[in-house]
């Protein structure tokens, strides 16, 4: 039973760690995008 869950739970870890990298990597976009946008208004 654990050696197929395992697997599973890995990939889904992985996924996990990809969604967080890419939410942070946008929120600090809108971060550093933000302030110049609203320089140009």
């Amino acid at each position: 039973m654990w050696s197929q869950v395992r697997p599973r739970l890995g990939r889904c870890h992985r996924y996990v760690i990809t969604f967080k990298t890419m939410s942070g990597t946008l929120a600090s976009y809108l971060i550093c995008v933000r302030p110049c946008l609203g320089q140009w208004h």
